[in-house]
């Protein structure tokens, strides 16, 4: 992560633009298929063609409108991948709580599983 969190995170972003146009593309080149053998069931596939170019093209927008912020959020990425590289024991303190966390859970179904057992309760008087 240490070595590919810059290029990774870039990647990510470039790949939803990717998808949005390309889901745009099989959506239009499927409705021409469709239009030849049946152009009465194409109606919904234009509607997925124009939407996924168009949030394509605000996804664009947002990208390059706050191209400053993504830089900087993925500096920061890239830094804390730098200190999680140098830091590895930081790793234990999520697992061990984990463990901890399945521990007090055993314990608790445990305690419910002996108040459940201890069969049907009932009230009896006691005189001295």
């Amino acid at each position: 992560m240490d070595w590919c969190a810059f290029w990774l995170a870039w990647i990510s972003v470039v790949q939803i633009e990717v998808g949005f146009v390309l889901l745009g593309w099989w959506a239009y080149d499927y409705r021409q298929d469709i239009l030849l053998s049946n152009p009465s069931t194409a109606y919904w596939l234009n509607w997925a063609v124009w939407l996924s170019w168009i949030f394509a093209g605000i996804y664009l927008l947002i990208i390059l409108c706050n191209f400053k912020s993504l830089r900087i959020a993925i500096a920061v990425i890239e830094t804390a991948a730098d200190y999680f590289a140098d830091t590895k024991r930081i790793i234990l303190v999520p697992v061990l709580y984990f463990c901890i966390g399945v521990l007090i859970f055993i314990a608790w179904v445990y305690g419910m599983i002996c108040v459940g057992s201890v069969g049907t309760i009932t009230a009896e008087s006691y005189t001295n």
